[in-house]
């Protein structure tokens, strides 16, 4: 198995490196360390490259120096350990080296994003989110170990949420998951379905986690945001989970990406679950 973890060496990228060295031990992966340097997006015009390249030479000497370091720390914990270093679009540089490997796991680190800057622009974890098809783990604060005991799995009851699920309960193990709590929000729209009937849509998914630790939870609030973090937050959950369905930029602009908006609120880890 083969994890990627993008990191721009912050503190928070190296909280995500520390998760996901503990990860890799967990299941026996290598680890893939992503550094990407937007400098070459930004050479002004009247510059040439012999006059910009000393510049840019140390920028890059920086970065694999860090690399290095990041790397000679995972190689002491007993995980084997790849770097890649490129320049320019960041999102499209982890797009080639994904097309290039299969990764089981991404995980990364966030700031979050908020006001004009969340719903227009999005930090990379959303541009992650949005755009890359695999398993997003994201972290916020450091995590000491491996054992995310309680975990909420956020979901608007759709058939494909099942699927997700299914994946879901399979890393229960690997994350020292204990709990399990499904969760389905009621909020104030006209739309919503009877709250009879999403208790048994909900008893479907549980029915699914026969075996595990389950419970269920109707849950009402403003917003599908809004009420998972109220939850995770009440109930002190260790990890959120959630299936990633994608929208179109539109879609996203005007009602947002419930990922997205959970990956820049939420004060503990989020599980991103991508499936075919």
């Amino acid at each position: 198995m083969k994890i990627l973890c993008p990191t721009d060496f912050s503190n928070v990228a190296n909280y995500a490196f520390d998760a996901a060295c503990l990860l890799a031990k967990a299941l026996k992966a290598e680890l893939h360390l992503f550094h990407n340097s937007g400098t070459t997006a930004f050479i002004p015009n009247e510059f040439d490259h012999e006059t910009y390249a000393p510049y840019q030479d140390a920028i890059s000497s920086a970065a694999e120096q860090q690399l290095e370091i990041l790397k000679k720390n995972g190689l002491a914990r007993k995980v084997a350990i790849a770097t890649h270093l490129s320049y320019g679009d960041f999102l499209g540089n982890l797009q080639n080296l994904m097309a290039q490997t299969k990764f089981d796991f991404v995980v990364m680190g966030s700031h979050g994003a908020s006001g004009k800057r969340e719903w227009l622009i999005g930090s990379n974890a959303q541009k992650v989110i949005r755009k890359i098809h695999t398993n997003v783990l994201i972290i916020k604060e450091p995590l000491p170990e491996l054992r995310l005991e309680k975990a909420v799995f956020a979901t608007g009851l759709l058939p494909d949420d099942q699927i997700a699920f299914r994946h879901f309960l399979d890393l229960t193990a690997i994350l020292n998951i204990k709990e399990v709590h499904l969760l389905s929000i009621h909020t104030s729209g006209i739309f919503n379905p009877p709250q009879i009937v999403m208790q048994e849509a909900l008893q479907d998914f549980a029915d699914i986690a026969e075996g595990y630790a389950c419970h269920t939870h109707y849950y009402d609030d403003i917003s599908v945001e809004a009420g998972i973090r109220h939850f995770t937050q009440e109930q002190r959950m260790d990890l959120i989970a959630i299936a990633n369905h994608p929208r179109g930029p539109l879609k996203r602009i005007f009602r947002g990406n419930t990922v997205e908006m959970v990956v820049n609120h939420a004060d503990v880890p989020v599980l991103s679950i991508d499936f075919p």
